[in-house]
């Protein structure tokens, strides 16, 4: 398995709130992306709450040297995350409203599983086939939002893009949770918004399909922080992308 990844200012913030973690030992695999909430207060300590919560979880798990079960690792995972959310909102929402978004992929042998909360994404590409694995958790991705206005007044709202969830601004937590397999040899890129919305889907193609046909991952990672840096960059951004092996069996 082949990957990198990558933070950075934007060039129009001040202060970077996102926050990612790359981690990688044996048959275990724990990527993520976290992205605080801009414009609220301590948005960066609530992305980095993140991330280092998984990491007490990966340094629990390397403790652990028997054979490891896959759902288990996802429900311990899934755990983890909950943490955070109580830890955020119990230290950071007093005053406003602080929270992070939350994109996690874990591979474990010929499996893996995504974690979602809010508007980081993660895409794959296998087979040729690019496919986005999450659905950003927004205004106009409710389900009560297409039910009480029509697409037309849903493209008109100010309120599109809005978060509807977040980690720590609420006691409880959502997690979105999916698991499937891998076979073929597959390209993952986790990222946050400040990527998807300054390259389109066809530039990310682009460049994952070099990756594919023998481009190291760090140069896909440069070439994708050359676009949002050509484009404006008007948001910190963040990514992972991972290259596996094809898995036999």
């Amino acid at each position: 398995m082949e990957y990198a990844g990558d933070t950075r200012t934007g060039l129009i913030r001040a202060v970077n709130q996102d926050s990612i973690l790359a981690l990688s030992k044996g048959e275990v695999s724990l990527f993520v992306v976290a992205d605080g909430m801009g414009g609220h207060v301590e948005g960066e300590k609530a992305s980095r709450a993140i991330t280092e919560n998984l990491r007490i979880w990966w340094r629990n798990i390397e403790e652990n040297r028997y054979e490891q079960d896959f759902f288990k690792l996802v429900t311990s995972v899934r755990n983890y995350i909950e943490q955070a959310n109580t830890y955020i909102y119990e230290k950071y929402n007093n005053n406003a409203v602080c929270g992070s978004t939350v994109s996690a992929l874990l591979l474990y042998k010929k499996n893996y599983a995504i974690f979602q909360v809010g508007d980081s994404r993660i895409y794959k590409l296998e087979k040729r086939r690019f496919s986005q694995l999450t659905v950003d958790e927004v205004w106009e991705n409710d389900i009560m939002t297409k039910k009480k206005f029509s697409p037309q007044e849903i493209l008109r709202s100010a309120k599109r893009g809005k978060l509807i969830n977040a980690v720590g601004t609420t006691p409880e937590l959502g997690i979105t949770i999916k698991t499937d397999y891998l076979h073929e040899e597959t390209i993952f890129l986790v990222c946050s918004d400040g990527l998807y919305k300054m390259i389109p889907p066809r530039g990310l193609v682009k460049v994952m399909k070099k990756i594919s046909k023998g481009a190291s991952v760090r140069e896909g990672i440069d070439a994708l922080m050359n676009g949002v840096y050509d484009a404006g960059a008007v948001d910190n951004v963040s990514m992972i992308i991972v290259k596996t092996k094809e898995v036999e069996g």
